[in-house]
Formats: C-alpha cells, sequence, structure tokens
C-alpha cells in the first residue's frame, strides 16, 4: 500500500519544500506525494471530495497560520475534522503564532510548528500515522455515523467496535 500523501496548504511553498526535504531524510521510501493548496477554497474541495476516496482520505493535512487569519485555519481545522476525524493535522507558521497553539488544537490540530528547521515532531507523527493499519486510518470515515455510539466511537483512535 503507497504511503499517504501530505497535504500543504500554505502561500509561499516553503513549508512543503522543507517537508518534503525533512521527509525524505527520515528514509521514508518511497517518497510520499506532498500536495499543495494556495487557497482555503482549494483545501475544501480536495478534502471534501476526499472523504471516502481512497489515496486522497489518507492525505496528512498541514496548515500554515499567520495572525492575520487564525479564524480561517480553525474554519479549515474543523471542516477537515469533520470530514476526516482520524486523518492527522499539523499547524505551522510564524514563532509570533505560538500564542494560538492552544485554539489550533482544540480545533484538531496535534501540534504548532515554528521553524522549518525543526520538523521532527511532523515526522514522527507521520511515521506513526504510516504505521496504522488502513482499517483503522481512515476507511471508516466514509460513512456516516448514526446512533450516539457509533458517533462516539468513530472518535476512538482504533476505530469503531463491532458487535
Amino acid at each position: 500500500m503507497p504511503l499517504p500523501s501530505l497535504m500543504v496548504y500554505e502561500r509561499t511553498g516553503a513549508w512543503a519544500r522543507a517537508i518534503t526535504r525533512e521527509v525524505v531524510r527520515a528514509g521514508f521510501a518511497p517518497v510520499p506525494r506532498v500536495l499543495e493548496c494556495r487557497s482555503s477554497a482549494e483545501c475544501r474541495s480536495f478534502f471534501s471530495g476526499a472523504a471516502g476516496a481512497g489515496e486522497a482520505s489518507r492525505a496528512m493535512f498541514v496548515v500554515e497560520s499567520d495572525p492575520d487569519d487564525a479564524s480561517d485555519v480553525c474554519e479549515l481545522l474543523h471542516d477537515h475534522q469533520r470530514r476526516l476525524p482520524r486523518v492527522p493535522r499539523i499547524v505551522v507558521g510564524v514563532p509570533s503564532n505560538v500564542d494560538y497553539e492552544p485554539l489550533y488544537r482544540e480545533w484538531g490540530a496535534l501540534a504548532m510548528l515554528t521553524s522549518p528547521r525543526a520538523l521532527q515532531p511532523l515526522v514522527d507523527v507521520y511515521r506513526r500515522y504510516c504505521e496504522l493499519p488502513p482499517t483503522i486510518s481512515s476507511a471508516a470515515d466514509s460513512e456516516e455515523p448514526r446512533s450516539l455510539t457509533e458517533q462516539f466511537q468513530a472518535t476512538l483512535p482504533w476505530g469503531r467496535v463491532t458487535r
């Protein structure tokens, strides 16, 4: 099975280049695809069409934040978590944005990184995500949970429990 892709939403491409360099340095083979989005609309169309669409539904989401767009980042994180709850989300940005980290974590981000030279936490999350069996990672996200029990089970990291 191919490695999950990484979807990076940013304006310049600098984070995507740094992430690609770090993933290559970490020894992933084959090198995973890094998909770049330049607008929030492009991101939303990608992951709204991806919910249940094979490889695309497994792409780890990395979003860049700057002080002027914290609310947009929170909306993106929320939309992504609602559609693909088992796919990891990481926020990257400038050090002055570190005050927003608790907010981003509340909206579903696993971490906030502030330097393209210190991406080891991202690589660690990606490695753990790659090691998950596909049935646990995102395959169960394509159907809407019905009961309260199923909704709760859908949030568990090990997936749904069958009887």
